[in-house]
């Protein structure tokens, strides 16, 4: 099958739930498009940029902007860009399947389906554990979700249940490791200009937790600078890394934003999550699931030392609520025409793949 994955980079989690799709689904011909890259060429790094700078300093508007109901001005911004994301979709037509990592690109390709009926199916992967308006599109086929509480969300929308399915990190079961001696804490979000720059904090946070640190930076080449002039004993700053599975298998607890890929990964790590209160109004959601499910607790200025058995019963409490796999794709579109997954499919509209036993499913 032919899949176009629509996602941005307005946080790691977007594209993070992209790239694990393609992993999940390899088998099949995927190409992930950046909706903000493809509709402003020229200026989407400038965008980007912005987008950060005003995520790290406008709060207040950032509520505003993001929050919940009557509030939620977000997707009226879109309303410009409609037109400018059905011109680039031409050049996507013939894909089997599209599916958004992205709510505002649910939105457009929900918009896009209707204005210029086109009939593809479209699967929408929700990184948030709580889902709101955004997600929620009238030409979406099918949903993929992170929980049973977001299941069930999505069920009390209105959402019909055979449209609604869970995933989980690779499924593969990851065993934490059993260890002595001091915690081991990663520290996460210097990239989005979340973690304090001062020297006091991470000396601090050493010396209460009898601790071991890791800083990940991200692209914060300041942050990362400027702990290495610091060289404050057992704290050990990290540039940007493609991938974080030897920090989050060497860790006990990790310190960072309550996004929803965040507390993904922390529950296939098995990681107790130390969230840094949230201010975006789906992180605040997230942050009162994993406060829920007992996972993890906000960040404090004045932590009491913790203990190992204290990190164990969040270990465990995330281990019972850890969901693993993806949803076969084939499965997920034939279940769009009420029928079972077949070898073959015969008709008109429907074709063989050479050399693949699973077909691209259209409407007739």
């Amino acid at each position: 099958m032919k899949v176009k994955i629509f996602t941005c980079r307005f946080g790691s989690g977007h594209m993070k739930g992209a790239l694990y799709l393609k992993e999940s689904w390899k088998n099949h011909d995927v190409e992930i498009v950046d909706i903000i890259q493809e509709m402003f060429p020229e200026k989407a790094d400038f965008i980007y940029k912005t987008y950060g700078a005003w995520a790290k300093q406008a709060r207040y508007l950032n509520r505003m902007v993001t929050g919940e109901g009557s509030h939620n001005l977000s997707y009226h911004f879109l309303d410009p860009l409609r037109d400018r994301f059905c011109q680039i979709m031409a050049s996507y037509r013939g894909a089997d399947v599209y599916v958004a990592t992205y709510s505002a690109a649910a939105h457009l390709l929900n918009y896009y389906k209707k204005t210029c009926f086109d009939q593809t199916p479209l699967i929408t992967m929700i990184t948030d554990f709580t889902p709101h308006e955004g997600w929620i599109q009238e030409s979406t086929d099918a949903y993929l979700v992170v929980s049973d509480y977001t299941k069930s969300c999505m069920l009390s929308l209105g959402i019909e249940d055979k449209k609604v399915h869970l995933y989980g990190w690779p499924s593969q079961y990851v065993q934490h490791p059993s260890r002595r001696g001091p915690l081991h804490i990663l520290v996460a979000g210097g990239g989005l200009g979340l973690l304090p720059e001062n020297k006091k904090f991470y000396q601090d946070l050493r010396d209460r937790q009898g601790a071991k640190i890791r800083v990940l930076c991200g692209k914060n080449k300041a942050l990362y600078h400027k702990l290495k002039s610091w060289q404050l004993r057992d704290v050990s700053p990290y540039p940007f890394l493609p991938s974080l599975d030897k920090h989050y298998q060497w860790a006990d607890l990790c310190i960072t934003k309550p996004g929803g890929m965040s507390i993904l990964e922390a529950l296939y790590w098995e990681v107790p999550i130390c969230y840094i209160r949230p201010y975006l109004s789906q992180e605040v959601r997230n942050a009162r699931y994993l406060e829920s499910i007992q996972g993890g607790f906000l960040l404090k200025k004045t932590m009491a030392p913790l203990t190992r058995r204290q990190l164990l019963g969040y270990r465990i409490n995330l281990r019972n609520n850890r969901i693993t796999g993806m949803p076969d794709l084939v499965d997920l579109v034939a279940s769009r025409y009420n029928r079972p997954r077949t070898p073959f499919m015969e008709g008109p509209g429907r074709e063989k793949y050479p050399g693949e036993i699973y077909p691209a499913y259209h409407l007739s």
